[in-house]
C-alpha cells in the first residue's frame, strides 16, 4: 500500500511524463535534473518569466543551485538559479501547442501548478476522487486570475497530462459550477484581454 508520499511522487511522474510528450514546457523543465556551462534556459514563472539565460561554470556558492547570465545584465552580473524556486526549461522554447489555453506564460504556469496542487491535496485529504480536487482549485486560481475560461477548455491541457477521458464531464461541471459561484459570489468577472497568444509574455 503506497503512503501518501509515495501516491504524491507517482502522481507528478504520471502527470509530467505525460506532458512532455506533448511538448508541455513546464513538464519539460521539470524534468531537467541538472545543467552545464553554456545551456541556455529560459525562465518560466515570476518577475523572470520570459528572461533567457546562460548557465555560467561559476559554482554558485549555495548547494543546489546554479548561476546564470542573464540576457540584457551586465557581464560580471551572475544570478542564483534554485531547481526549487524557479521554472525553466531549456531555450529556445518550442512553439505553443494548440493544447495550450489563450493566455500568458504566467497564467499558464499557474494553472499547470493549481491542478498539481489539486492532486496534491486529494491524496492528503484520502480523497479518491482527485478531479474533484483539481477543479475546486482550479476554480479558485481562475477566479482569483479573472481568466475567461471554462472547463472544457481546461480539459484540454489536463487530459495531455494524464487525466482519465471519463473524468472529463464530472470535471467540467464541478468547474463550471465553482468558477460561475465564485463570480456570483465574490465579483471579479472574467476579463476578456487575458486572452492573448499561448505563452505570450507578460512585462
Amino acid at each position: 500500500m503506497l503512503d501518501v508520499c509515495d501516491q504524491k511522487a507517482a502522481a507528478i511522474q504520471k502527470f509530467t511524463e505525460a506532458g512532455a510528450d506533448h511538448n508541455c514546457p513546464f513538464c519539460q523543465g521539470r524534468m531537467i535534473s541538472k545543467t552545464s556551462p553554456g545551456d541556455r534556459i529560459l525562465f518560466l514563472n515570476g518577475a523572470r518569466a520570459g528572461l533567457s539565460a546562460t548557465v555560467s561554470a561559476h559554482p554558485s556558492p549555495i548547494e543546489a543551485e546554479f548561476l546564470v547570465h542573464i540576457d540584457g545584465d551586465n557581464d560580471d552580473t551572475l544570478s542564483r538559479v534554485s531547481h526549487s524556486r524557479e521554472q525553466f526549461v531549456m531555450a529556445p522554447l518550442q512553439l505553443a501547442q494548440s493544447w495550450m489555453c489563450p493566455f500568458s506564460m504566467k497564467d499558464l504556469c499557474a494553472l499547470e501548478d493549481a491542478a498539481i496542487r489539486g492532486m496534491f491535496r486529494a491524496f492528503e485529504l484520502g480523497v479518491r476522487a482527485i478531479r474533484v480536487e483539481v477543479a475546486q482549485t482550479l476554480a479558485a486560481v481562475s477566479w482569483g486570475l479573472r481568466l475567461p475560461v471554462d472547463g472544457a477548455k481546461l480539459w484540454t491541457m489536463l487530459r495531455v497530462h494524464g487525466f482519465d477521458e471519463s473524468w472529463k464531464s464530472e470535471f467540467c461541471l464541478l468547474f463550471d459550477f465553482g468558477f460561475s459561484l465564485l463570480v456570483a459570489t465574490h465579483g471579479r468577472r472574467p476579463i476578456r484581454k487575458k486572452i492573448v497568444e499561448p505563452m505570450s509574455i507578460d512585462y
